[in-house]
């Protein structure tokens, strides 16, 4: 199966998700296993509605503290690359790509999203440590402050959306399986 034709059947699978199938019903109706890989694999990283209605507001914050983590890069990249290097003008519209790509994930309520935002925000927690450790200027204290706040928020938000968004998906988004070894799903 080809890139294109994953990202068709996740989209099917979704909007049957979203207009209120159950999941193991869903699965049941793709009986060859690879193809049954496939979907249980897809099915674990999308939520239900009933989910996503009782956590959208903690998802609006996680959304929002990472808006607020991009626009702090978009403002520090501008600053470096306005005084260091005038022609790299292009450089301030790479800076916040990643937190764009990880809002509108986590805004659709992906589960990659969330994993996304675990992973890059320990990342980012050791480079927020390390700005608040040379930082002698208040500016500098304040915008890493306040990015050190964002991280954790960001991180622990993510981390408990995808527990509870998805509670039988294991971290590496995959299902967790019964005692026989078949896939289990939320409903």
């Amino acid at each position: 199966m080809n890139k294109e034709e994953r990202k068709q059947l996740y989209r099917a699978i979704e909007k049957r998700v979203l207009a209120g199938e159950r999941k193991a019903e869903i699965y049941a109706n793709y009986p060859e296993e690879q193809d049954a890989k496939l979907v249980a694999r897809v099915l674990a990283q999308i939520p239900t509605p009933d989910r996503r209605k009782q956590f959208s507001l903690l998802n609006g914050i996680l959304v929002s503290a990472i808006g607020i983590l991009g626009a702090i890069k978009l403002l520090v990249v501008t600053l470096f690359v306005l005084t260091e290097i005038p022609k790299g003008a292009f450089l301030i519209l790479l800076a916040p790509a990643i937190n764009i790509l990880l809002i509108w994930a986590v805004a659709k309520f992906r589960g990659v999203g969330y994993l996304l935002v675990v992973a890059f925000g320990l990342t980012g927690l050791s480079k927020v440590m390390e700005g608040l450790e040379k930082g002698s200027h208040p500016i500098d204290l304040a915008i890493n402050s306040v990015s050190m706040v964002c991280v954790l928020v960001s991180i622990t938000l993510a981390a408990v959306l995808m527990k509870k968004l998805l509670p039988q998906t294991n971290f590496f988004l995959t299902p967790k399986k019964d005692q026989a070894g078949h896939p289990m799903f939320e409903e």
